[in-house]
């Protein structure tokens, strides 16, 4: 019964987003608001309808109904209940009704703040946003069914796959599921999905802003204060989902580093690149009444980008750990993506001659101008947009040569590291300029003498810390000089403002500005950046790989550390095999601690992974991956894979640091516009 009425909800959803955009469209056509408003109805509705379907499938993984073919492929007996809950998304069909969920959840949110009699953007908006979700209802209706069961059909008890029985089939349920993919099993992927959902679904209702206004064309831009938290939401859980898959590859699948440059990895990268500098954008146009070409444009390509992520991630186009399958969801998608980049298009060059010049200081000359906020805001915007096509570009060359060539160009890590890696060190380079320039105006000659002090002092740290470290090579030090530059620039631009506070002479109340709370928040945000780039400058520069093999009681130095093989043990679970070894680690003669690198075997995929054993540090981790084993003795020979990664656990620092910025700017920008809202009530 639960099946049926899960799918029966399902049904009631898509014909409710159908009737929501009919009943809209008539409402416009006839000036009638009832039809509007009954539009609106249908827009909370969708939100009950779902979570009665989302309910009903996490009610069978929970109990283990494995006629169910998505509970089959995704949970067994022997899955803790948390692995049950993520395995809700953790296939195809049912991820898709949780991100349909998802949506429907912000569209409650969004309906309910906003009245259609009073906001002339609410029609189209809605509009782009039930059609979208109508899509999505299609595919796990339809096209990939998380509600379909097995059935034994004919004579010879032939298992069909169908939501219903055919004639006398009869119920077959197996006695136990696959279980959820052993590589999969890690905090990092339960939380990861559901994280970059609420960021891609996010971004929709940013989109549906943009475009309500570029159709109708508002008198004014007051409408963009309504957009401003769900573009800070978007980017937030953009960065999480990001941080958290990271975390992910780190510990799980044993490259001894966070990010491979794997095209899922990138088509996520995208939206992040491009939403950080639609926010951009936003801050120079609040500032200074200029940047809006950049903000609509940007605004429609992270749109754009996020339909390309479902489209790479779902289609089938690339082979990934990250990826689904080849399914029959590939037609839709590739219709979806086609129709989104028509209506980009179509908006973009219909439209053009309606935006605002992308910069305000036009009185200046050009020497003058570069030296300007707005121009480095401008220079950061486009060095975030060539990075995001250079990540285009290495996922669709691969395709675009076997489609035109017949061959398949392959697209490595150093494509990646050597195309974007100067323009990320570029852009930090211009991240610490910006706090000393002005909006409108150019440098004053103390901010020049300042900016050399600063570009001095940090050129010194730098080969000190060249020297102290022993650090190879210039371009590192380079590098190094740079990040040392932001530092000492966010730190000066910090003082300074506290000490204007201090003396500022106002009464207390009058000096605990919005403004500059912002300010603060803001920095925090670039902190954060800095503190991350520490962390990737280690891990790319300096990281040390070696293999070494280890039997037992034996030590052989590695990365510069002393390695002993102390014990191994061999035990078994109800889905395979574990083969775990202690590894003691010293230093001078210092014992550091001990570490426990793991290969299991999963007897229901016949998947062998590896677990890695970390022994972390703030100057670094010492990183080991248990790769072979010359018999299956517990005394036999070990095969490690070692590497040190200097710095790496600034880049989880930072993440904090960076979310928790993001986290304040947006419940700041949430009390700003209740803020707002109370005085216009007043």
């Amino acid at each position: 019964m639960i099946i049926t009425l899960g799918y029966a909800a399902m049904i009631f959803a898509f014909f409710a987003a159908v009737y929501g955009i009919v009943a809209i469209i008539i409402g416009q056509i006839t000036r009638s608001p009832i039809w509007t408003r009954s539009g609106r109805q249908a827009c909370l509705v969708l939100f009950p309808l779902f979570s009665f379907s989302v309910g009903s499938l996490l009610a069978l993984l929970i109990r283990n109904d494995y006629q169910v073919d998505y509970v089959f492929q995704t949970v067994n007996n022997f899955q803790p209940l948390y692995l049950k809950i993520s395995a809700l998304w953790g296939k195809q069909s049912g991820s898709l009704l949780f991100w349909s969920w998802i949506f429907s959840l912000f569209l409650f949110i969004w309906a309910i703040q906003t009245k259609p009699e009073k906001d002339p953007l609410f029609p189209t908006a809605a509009i782009f946003l039930l059609a979208n979700l109508a899509f999505t209802s299609i595919l796990h209706i339809w096209i990939d069914n998380p509600f379909d069961r097995y059935w034994q059909t004919g004579e010879m008890g032939t298992a069909v796959l169908s939501i219903f029985p055919a004639g006398n089939d009869l119920p077959l349920i197996p006695s136990d599921g696959l279980g959820m993919n052993p590589l999969l099993r890690h905090f990092g992927m339960v939380y990861h999905p559901p994280a970059l959902y609420l960021g891609f679904i996010a971004v929709f209702f940013t989109a549906a802003f943009e475009i309500s206004a570029l159709i109708h064309r508002p008198a004014d831009d007051s409408w963009m204060k309504k957009v401003r938290p769900w573009a800070i939401f978007t980017w937030i859980f953009l960065a999480v989902g990001l941080i958290l898959g990271s975390r992910w590859a780190y510990d799980v699948l044993g490259w001894g580093g966070y990010w491979g440059w794997d095209p899922v990895e990138v088509a996520a990268l995208i939206p992040f690149l491009l939403m950080t500098a639609y926010l951009h954008a936003v801050i120079g146009h609040t500032a200074t009444g200029g940047f809006r070409r950049w903000s609509t444009v940007l605004c429609l390509l992270t749109y754009g980008s996020i339909v390309f992520a479902v489209f790479v991630t779902r289609s089938g186009l690339i082979s990934s750990v990250h990826a689904f399958s080849v399914s029959p969801l590939s037609v839709f998608l590739s219709v979806y993506l086609a129709a989104t980049i028509l209506l980009i298009a179509s908006l973009i060059v219909a439209r053009r001659r309606t935006f605002g010049s992308a910069a305000s200081a036009d009185n200046l000359d050009f020497s003058a101008k570069i030296q300007t906020k707005e121009s480095l805001f401008t220079a950061g915007i486009i060095l975030l947009c060539i990075i995001a096509f250079f990540c285009l570009w290495g996922i669709l060359l691969p395709n675009l040569s076997e489609l035109f060539t017949g061959r398949q160009i392959a697209i490595g890590v150093e494509y990646y590291e050597k195309s974007t890696g100067p323009l990320f060190a570029l852009l930090l380079l211009v991240m610490g300029i910006v706090p000393l320039t002005n909006w409108k105006k150019p440098l004053t000659a103390k901010q020049r003498a300042v900016l050399g002090a600063l570009a001095l002092i940090a050129g010194i740290a730098a080969v000190i810390f060249r020297t102290i470290n022993h650090l190879p090579g210039l371009l590192l030090p380079l590098v190094l000089w740079v990040l040392f530059f932001s530092i000492l620039a966010i730190l000066y631009t910090w003082g300074s403002a506290l000490f204007m506070r201090a003396k500022n002479t106002q009464p207390k109340q009058s000096r605990r500005s919005p403004g500059l709370i912002r300010f603060f928040v803001g920095y925090l945000i670039h902190a954060g950046v800095i503190l991350m780039a520490f962390g990737i400058i280690g891990i790319e520069f300096l990281q040390i790989e070696e293999q070494i093999k280890l039997t037992p009681n034996e030590s052989k130095p590695a990365a510069g550390f002393e390695l002993t093989l102390t014990g191994a043990d061999r035990s078994q679970s109800d889905e395979g095999e574990t083969l775990s070894t202690t590894v003691e680690i010293s230093q001078n003669g210092r014992k550091l601690g001990a570490v426990h690198p793991q290969q299991k075997y999963y007897a229901s995929y016949n998947q062998q992974t590896t677990v890695p054993g970390i022994r972390s540090a703030l100057s670094g981790d010492l990183y080991l991956i248990l790769t072979g084993s010359e018999s299956a003795s517990l005394d036999a020979v070990r095969t490690y894979t070692v590497y040190y990664n200097p710095w790496i656990n600034w880049l989880w620092i930072g993440s904090i640091v960076l979310c928790l910025g993001g986290a304040l700017l947006f419940f700041g920008a949430l009390k700003k516009g209740a803020v707002r809202k109370d005085a216009a009530a007043d």
